[in-house]
């Protein structure tokens, strides 16, 4: 195929309108609900009063913001894409004219300290009668083609970790799973074993975790081989695959397995567990392995050995030479994600599945 036909059909792909609108009537869209702030792919908002205020300093004083980006859903709602700080700062600052405050502007310093209401009425009608390019965008059925459009409509700005990016991947795929991971993250016994940071749970990175957990035992009893080259690219395509590949039926069952073996591991390793035997690790990634192959044998772990002996069991896990082999550092980390699954597997299979 030469560049020509790739351009033709890949234009097909990115159906996209655009339009200006006045702020004061993007803002009343909102508050009739036709704007949707906060998709569960979103990001949370993150902007303080001093970048508000400065944004509003700088649409009063004429200078040009970039497109806010929307998907037009099957309900003709705007999913916001790109543009959630722009647009929370303008319906924090009109629908709050009487309350929110200006601080930091370092051009127009006479709006510090003031409110919408208390400056002249000239201030409010100019920023409502500013113009805002939106950019709307189909929503297909094209799946990866919205999740690139995504990928590099969040790439300027505040930097957005690889699990937020994929958020969106796996909202389209399947927003139930979606809906029970995000639920899956605040299991008690979940947190308290990972033990992540805050600023860690802000980059999704327990989310991350879960969704290995899934990834891991698919990897542990699946032949097939693969090759990436980095571990966002083998998450994004395997979890993908992962949701065309198995219904809800059978997710409610390994959502019931994740539980189970979250209760089982803290009840018997306490909190940061993954750091009970290997105590200056500085990532979990490795040490987390376990949960795979405790998985598979959960029930044989339970009935059939007491927590000393479980104790014995995992410990020799992290001695074993296969183990210390696969964590090398000079080891592919995406072969590694995949190796160290099925060793997971194949360790707790010929010491507990008798």
């Amino acid at each position: 195929m030469d560049i020509l036909e790739q351009l033709k059909q890949n234009r097909r792909k990115f159906r996209v309108d655009h339009f200006d609108i006045l702020v004061k009537d993007y803002v009343n869209r909102f508050n009739e609900g036709k704007i949707i702030l906060n998709p569960p792919y979103q990001r949370v908002f993150r902007w303080d009063m001093r970048n508000q205020s400065q944004l509003i300093e700088s649409v009063l004083i004429g200078l040009p913001l970039p497109p806010i980006f929307v998907f037009s859903n099957e309900d003709a709602l705007w999913e916001i894409v790109d543009g959630v700080q722009r647009t929370n700062t303008f319906c924090n600052f009109l629908n709050n004219y009487d309350t929110y405050t200006f601080c930091g502007c370092e051009i127009l310093t006479e709006l510090n300290g003031k409110t919408l209401k208390s400056l002249p009425d000239y201030v409010k009608n100019s920023l409502e009668n500013v113009r805002i390019r939106i950019e709307i965008i189909e929503d297909t059925a094209d799946i990866e083609s919205q999740y690139i459009l995504f990928n590099r409509l969040n790439s300027n700005g505040l930097d957005l970790s690889p699990q937020e990016m994929r958020n969106f991947l796996i909202y389209k795929v399947n927003s139930n799973f979606y809906k029970k991971i995000s639920e899956l993250k605040n299991l008690h016994s979940f947190k308290l074993s990972i033990n992540l940071k805050e600023e860690r749970i802000d980059k999704q990175e327990d989310i991350e975790y879960i969704i290995r957990f899934f990834l891991s035992r698919k990897f542990a009893i699946d032949s097939n081989n693969r090759n990436y080259d980095t571990i966002p690219d083998l998450i994004d395509n395997e979890i993908k695959e992962y949701l065309k590949t198995y219904d809800n039926s059978y997710l409610e069952k390994e959502y019931s397995l994740f539980e189970k073996t979250f209760n089982y591991i803290y009840e018997l390793l306490g909190d940061n567990s993954f750091r009970y035997f290997i105590k200056k690790s500085n990532s979990i990634v490795n040490t987390y392995s376990i949960t795979c192959g405790i998985s598979f044998f959960i029930n044989e772990c339970i009935k059939n050995y007491s927590h000393d002996e479980m104790k014995k069991i995992m410990k020799n896990y992290y001695e074993s030479n296969e183990y210390k082999n696969i964590t090398k550092q000079s080891y592919s980390p995406t072969k590694r994600m995949i190796d160290i699954s099925k060793f997971s597997y194949a360790y707790f299979k010929e010491k507990l599945g008798k």
